[in-house]
């Protein structure tokens, strides 16, 4: 991916690093992250979507160049981090796309900061963590704490739950990138969002989401799987959804061309 203009916004003691790309009058685009990676992992977005767009990537706190936060915080704090980058940046209102932990950010933007918001797609992330993931978590956080301080030692097995052994098998060089983007993020920076993560439910509160919405999901997603993802086009009011054949949990990077074309058809219904 080609370096954009690097930005940077204090909130509340936080710092948020973002990267911009493309004309400043063009209708914007804002990509939040998966736990554990980085705004890197919207590459194949910039590329495709920059000549049309400005297209803004962030590193959500404790995720890529973004420092750990200073204390724990909740979903809303990351999208009022959110917020504050569109206050610097002039921008009144953007496209928000938002992955796993990013989509998360997007129900509560959806539900706070609507006006905001020119629509929201929710790329296979879910508004409430089941018991047995918070405890995953729990558990993947305890073991790194007696490795040391970064993602590294967990990363090659987290990327093994989120992408198909098929397209690991037929992808080496972009899976050994996921690993290479997953091992750089301090392991604070996992733990705090994991408590996060743990923290919300927006499940219940579906039905306030007004803001054009696209679902996506990964065909064979073990998080977040399509049956698990349909809760968010059923209950959410005018959402579409569509499922990437092939992808896992991260369809914009495993079937990058797929999910490309699925997200600019949304773009240009959604104005």
């Amino acid at each position: 991916m080609a370096t954009g203009r690097i930005g940077t916004v204090e909130r509340d003691g936080a710092q948020t690093v973002y990267e911009v790309h493309g004309d400043a009058g063009a209708p914007a685009l804002l990509f939040g992250h998966a736990q554990i990676l980085s705004r890197a992992q919207y590459a194949p977005q910039v590329e495709a979507f920059a000549g049309r767009y400005r297209v803004i990537a962030l590193d959500f706190r404790g995720h890529g160049e973004s420092p750990v936060s200073p204390a724990s915080y909740a979903m809303e704090d990351l999208a009022l981090d959110v917020v504050a980058l569109l206050d610097a940046e002039g921008i009144d209102r953007a496209h928000y796309l938002g992955s796993s932990l990013g989509g998360m950010v997007g129900f509560a933007l959806a539900l706070e900061h609507a006006p905001r918001l020119a629509s929201v797609t929710f790329l296979a992330t879910q508004g409430v963590l089941p018991a047995a993931n918070s405890e995953r978590l729990r558990r993947t956080a305890a073991r790194l704490a007696a490795l040391g301080d970064n993602m590294a030692p967990a990363a090659e097995e987290i990327m093994a739950r989120y992408t198909t052994e098929a397209w690991r098998r037929e992808n080496p060089a972009s899976h050994a990138r996921l690993i290479e983007i997953a091992s750089a993020n301090p392991l604070a920076g996992y733990v705090h969002s994991g408590e996060a993560i743990g923290g919300m439910d927006y499940d219940g509160r579906l039905g306030g989401i007004d803001t054009p919405a696209l679902v996506v999901a990964g065909e064979h997603d073990v998080p977040t799987p399509p049956d698990r993802m349909a809760l968010y086009r059923d209950e959410i009011r005018g959402a579409e959804m569509a499922v990437i054949e092939g992808a896992g949990h991260f369809p914009n990077w495993d079937r990058a061309e797929a999910f490309n074309r699925v997200y600019g058809e949304f773009l240009a219904r959604a104005g």
